[in-house]
């Protein structure tokens, strides 16, 4: 062989050497590969470990919240102001102090308000609505087909407090803004309805979630690692961040969604 005519050619002590820095290189090259398989496995494992506590995190965040939300809103469908207004048979416009204490509770409390982008309070049964745009007779409703296709879709759920996500609602004016005597039934809603009789609603209260406000509680450090981040209920995203470009890799934990990216952010050319 080549290599073995080359070595027999070479002296006993430049021999000698050679065959010791084969045998002190190979083991260190052998050492190099196994300790990069490790570091690299136990920094798979760490970013396992990591996307589970932050899992957790989100999951807990989102959790407190929704279920403040809901809470709040099951208390305040039992107080004396939502009864007052399940009472009335037509618009109390004249009420102010019953109606402004009303207004003050479906807007929410300290806590939670910063959450509530909008709300409805139906009077199913009387035929009228209140919301934060005004007040007015249900035959005025302008989007009254979308309404009450909305209406007829919730007797048909048998619980009295739920979440739903629907897709755009109709829209009227320049903008996406709400013209007057309109209900906005777009978004994520959290519902609590009042029946009597054979299923018929009594009124049905409609808060809508200010996604934007939902969205903060995403911390930033899930963009700088690369990754997008989906919080989902029932199949619906509640939140996401924005990141756009090819996806290196997906997981799941529950009900968060994380997905790892080399791309740009949204804004930027992809």
């Amino acid at each position: 062989m080549k290599l073995k005519r080359i070595l027999d050619s070479l002296t006993y002590e430049k021999q000698m050497f050679i065959k010791l820095m084969a045998l002190v290189t190979i083991p260190m090259i052998i050492m190099g590969i196994v300790s990069s398989l490790i570091y690299v496995n136990g920094e798979s494992a760490r970013s396992e470990l990591q996307l589970q506590s932050y899992s957790e995190q989100i999951t807990r965040e989102y959790e407190n919240v929704f279920s403040s939300l809901k809470e709040y809103y099951i208390e305040v469908a039992n107080e004396d102001a939502v009864r007052w207004l399940a009472q009335q048979e037509k618009p109390p416009y004249s009420m102010y102090s019953d109606l402004n204490r009303a207004q003050d509770s479906l807007q929410g409390n300290y806590f939670v308000e910063k959450y509530v982008e909008s709300y409805e309070f139906i009077n199913v049964r009387s035929g009228w609505i209140l919301n934060d745009y005004g007040m007015f007779d249900y035959d005025e409703l302008k989007n009254r087909e979308e309404a009450e296709q909305f209406l007829e879709a919730q007797k048909e759920v048998p619980l009295s407090a739920y979440w739903i996500k629907a897709k755009d609602s109709e829209k009227y004016g320049n903008h996406n803004l709400r013209k007057q005597n309109t209900v906005d039934l777009s978004g994520f809603r959290l519902v609590i309805k009042k029946e009597y009789g054979a299923g018929d609603l009594a009124w049905i209260i409609v808060v809508k979630i200010n996604e934007s406000e939902i969205r903060q509680l995403l911390p930033s450090n899930y963009e700088n690692m690369g990754y997008s981040v989906s919080v989902l209920s029932d199949q619906s995203v509640m939140a996401d961040t924005n990141m756009v470009g090819k996806v290196l890799r997906r997981e799941r934990l529950g009900g968060v969604r994380f997905r790892r990216y080399i791309a740009n952010r949204k804004d930027d050319k992809v």
